[in-house]
């Protein structure tokens, strides 16, 4: 079986190869591609400022630039490495679960063909660094708890640091890791001195790893901060003009692609129009404009908080679009590539959610771990845009629940699937996940 999983995680591997160098050659980065590549760039010179994005992902990419420069073919390799890399974790993951099993081969089938992986592979994105991150020091953590381990909770806080400076919002991450190492203490599973001590390291390992982040953009003028895109991005997404629903909207464009009035009401706060070269006196007047209005309309802020939370388990389309837009696809040659990165995601969502009515379940407190590590991780998103390919460190936690629903659907497929039919609840939930999708698909096409 370790044999066949492997080979599995070798096709995907391959899978995102071909798509980098044979099917899609000559793309160039996409949405903040380009930006985490300046930054990287900057890195490597030493000239950069301070950190508009989070560096995470610009640390990861700049030696690669230091070493053999910035070519499209190096942009390439880099998608390949991350999109092969949350396949990999995914695997590695389900073995700490559930072992070498059968279920674990659902996991390496379904993690090598994710639809978002394959077709992002060309991509340079903080979102496969952010699943790689989190998903090891969740898995790290759960070897921790079983048997304590003083090496393996130093590489959990190494990852907890690389997702928080990747993705600030990754910090209530840390924060559910560190819980359930107090918890676990308070059970007398582990000693209050071990507890203690793992706190301390996760603490030391983490202002290690930010301190340095934070002092560059103070000595910029910018203040203690990890990136100075956070109070642009609470803007944006709390105006008077923001969408309801696609509250990021604003986001993907610039001052001369949105509604006159809204650009006229975000240069109040940033009269020369360019969020990158904020100022810290201009960053205040973004968080108190956006703070301000959220406070003055509470109901309309709570709407869009309960969109943000539907859009964000909203099916993968990035990757498609961006190929869309690189290679001036219509709308219907684009749908079998857009077929293939929401079908894939839905799969596992359904898959996951129809396992609670088979008798499956990861029960325990490695079960309630993954679930709060998964609301901690979208709680963040839910005040200022929750854009779906946020949820892509939630999908490999959720591949081995996913993965041992399929297998018992497979050892009695009849009866199970008399099960599911017959079930109103399993209905219910199907049309619910369904219905979220219907409504972020339209909201998509009408915002385009």
């Amino acid at each position: 079986m370790k044999t066949r999983i492997i080979s599995i995680v070798i096709v995907g591997i391959l899978l995102r190869l071909l798509t980098a160098y044979a099917f899609l050659p000559d793309q160039p980065q996409g949405e903040d591609g380009p930006s985490y590549a300046t930054q990287a760039l900057e890195v490597v010179a030493g000239s950069g400022a301070h950190y508009y994005f989070p560096p995470g992902t610009s640390f990861v990419v700049a030696p690669v630039y230091g070493i053999m420069g910035r070519t499209v073919a190096v942009d390439h390799a880099i998608g390949v490495v991350l999109t092969s890399g949350v396949v990999i974790v995914s695997v590695w993951f389900s073995v700490i679960l559930l072992g070498w099993s059968r279920s674990t081969m659902i996991v390496a089938i379904l993690a090598s063909c994710y639809g978002h992986t394959i077709l992002a592979a060309t991509q340079i994105s903080s979102q496969p660094v952010t699943a790689i991150a989190v998903v090891a020091a969740v898995g790290l953590t759960i070897q921790c708890l079983r048997t304590w381990s003083w090496t393996r909770w130093g590489l959990a806080s190494l990852a907890m640091a690389i997702a928080v400076l990747t993705r600030p919002a990754s910090g209530l991450v840390v924060a559910v890791c560190a819980a359930a190492i107090l918890y676990h203490a308070w059970q007398r599973h582990v000693s209050r001195t071990q507890a203690f001590g793992a706190c301390m390291i996760t603490a030391l390992v983490l202002a290690a790893a930010i301190m340095p982040v934070m002092q560059h953009n103070a000595r910029a003028g910018q203040g203690m901060t990890i990136s100075t895109n956070n109070e642009w991005n609470l803007l944006l997404s709390n105006t008077p003009y923001t969408p309801d629903y696609k509250t990021g909207h604003f986001g993907q464009r610039g001052f001369d692609q949105i509604d006159p009035d809204a650009a006229a009401w975000l240069a109040a706060c940033i009269p020369h129009r360019n969020p990158a070269q904020a100022s810290l006196e201009e960053r205040r007047s973004m968080t108190n404009a956006a703070l301000t209005y959220m406070g003055e309309h509470p109901w309309r802020t709570l709407y869009r908080i309960t969109n943000r939370a539907r859009g964000y388990w909203g099916m993968d389309y990035s990757a498609t679009r961006l190929i869309q837009q690189a290679y001036g696809m219509s709308n219907r040659a684009a749908l079998p590539l857009l077929a293939f990165e929401a079908g894939t995601y839905l799969l596992v969502i359904i898959a996951a959610l129809s396992a609670f009515f088979i008798g499956v379940q990861l029960g325990g407190l490695h079960g309630r771990l993954i679930v709060l590590v998964i609301v901690a991780g979208m709680l963040p998103y839910l005040v200022a845009f929750a854009l779906p390919r946020f949820h892509l460190p939630a999908i490999p936690l959720i591949m081995p629940l996913a993965a041992l629903a399929i297998a018992r659907l497979g050892e009695a497929p009849r009866e199970h699937l008399r099960t599911l039919v017959r079930s109103r609840w399993w209905w219910t939930v199907v049309i619910l996940v369904l219905s979220l999708q219907v409504e972020h698909f339209y909201h998509l096409a009408r915002l385009q």
